[in-house]
């Protein structure tokens, strides 16, 4: 089963690209938070992860919103504007809940 849940902040504004065919894409960035404690120092660390993530519909979620992510983890290739071949994991997300906005 190939089924992720993420919470964390949506780092960048929505871009949502709409296609001649009628079909919408948007794709934004979410950081999710882990933090643990030192076992040597005894102090708190923390780790920021961000995620590429991609909706199959238009949304009204912003910047800094606190959101809950269900999707698919999914792995795909492109050539960039030079011709080279380069890598990407995204986040394709069937569910995306507000969980909290930013004021």
């Amino acid at each position: 089963m190939n089924k992720i849940l993420l919470v964390g902040n949506i780092g960048n504004a929505p871009e949502i690209f709409k296609f001649e065919n009628g079909n919408v894409k948007t794709s934004f960035s979410v950081a999710t938070k882990e933090s643990w404690k030192d076992k040597q120092s005894g102090e708190w660390q923390e780790k920021t992860t961000w995620h590429n993530i991609v909706m199959y519909r238009e949304t009204k979620l912003q910047k800094g919103d606190l959101v809950s992510i269900e999707g698919k983890i999914t792995y795909r290739s492109y050539e960039d504007k030079d011709g080279n071949k380069k890598y990407t994991t995204e986040i394709v997300s069937d569910v995306a809940k507000l969980l909290h906005r930013k004021k």
